[in-house]
């Protein structure tokens, strides 16, 4: 469940950022994760790319911890998808399922 809750909390800011396109001041407008690790990477992910200016190459070399938080919630809805089509005691089906550390998005 705590994943589900993370992704949840991740996924409109997901999609605030993936709207701003080259926007930096629509990007800070964007809400930050409530989990204060996550908003420190935010934070330095938004301070290094406002320094990089129309630098493309400087802009690919910023962390981008949204995107991995995006893909690792991509996989969880895969793999909780599966087991939630399976009956209750249904052992083969969930061991059927994909495993998060299994799935390339």
């Amino acid at each position: 469940v705590a994943m589900q809750e993370k992704c949840d909390e991740i996924t409109p800011i997901v999609k605030c950022h993936m709207n701003c396109g080259r926007d930096h001041a629509c990007h800070e407008a964007c809400p930050m994760p409530e989990c204060p690790k996550m908003k420190e990477k935010m934070e330095e992910t938004m301070k290094c790319h406002g320094k990089c200016g129309s630098d493309f190459s400087c802009h690919r070399a910023c962390p981008r911890p949204l995107m991995f938080v995006r893909e690792n919630c991509e996989k969880f809805g895969k793999v909780h998808e599966c087991h939630t089509a399976c009956a209750h005691g249904d052992h083969a089906c969930h061991e059927a399922c994909p495993k998060l550390y299994e799935i390339n998005v």
